[in-house]
């Protein structure tokens, strides 16, 4: 009597249903268009590095917890999608200060999922890009080249 006791707690165990793991998140999506080649160098907030593993799009602000730069990188195995302007007049993309606020606003809250694009003017048409939002650093870390050094206590 006992091990069929056991045998059916076990069943029950096996065949509960896990709320946690079915449960899907909404997940939002920001879109920031970025017309590099229209604004001057010296008034530009968004600037673009071509980096060894594909590109890194970052604004020189220092309002995140860290206090360092706000970094997206995108893979150079990622593939732009190319849209006409009639397909981006109907996107609603975000100002910098909105861009900046949402950013802020996820590095405090992770629980958020959040998708970001940049849109890129390309000839006639535009392209579109997914790119990752970089956890920030410490700005001791990016002064000595990633690598953080904790000071010796004696």
């Amino acid at each position: 009597m006992r091990t069929i006791t056991y045998l059916f707690g076990i069943f029950l165990l096996i065949t509960q249903n896990c709320k946690g793991q079915n449960s899907v998140k909404e997940k939002d999506s920001v879109y920031y268009y970025l017309d590099t080649a229209a604004v001057a160098i010296k008034d530009r907030m968004v600037f673009k590095d071509s980096l060894e593993h594909g590109i890194s799009y970052y604004i020189p602000c220092r309002c995140n917890l860290l206090g360092s730069n706000i970094n997206f990188e995108k893979s150079k195995f990622a593939k732009s999608k190319p849209i006409t302007l009639a397909e981006f007049k109907k996107i609603n993309t975000v100002s910098i200060t909105d861009l900046l606020s949402i950013v802020v606003n996820k590095i405090k809250d992770k629980s958020k999922l959040t998708s970001y694009f940049i849109i890129e003017p390309s000839g006639k048409a535009m392209k579109i890009s997914q790119v990752l939002l970089m956890d920030p650093r410490r700005t001791e870390e990016i002064d000595k080249g990633g690598v953080y050094l904790k000071p010796i206590k004696n």
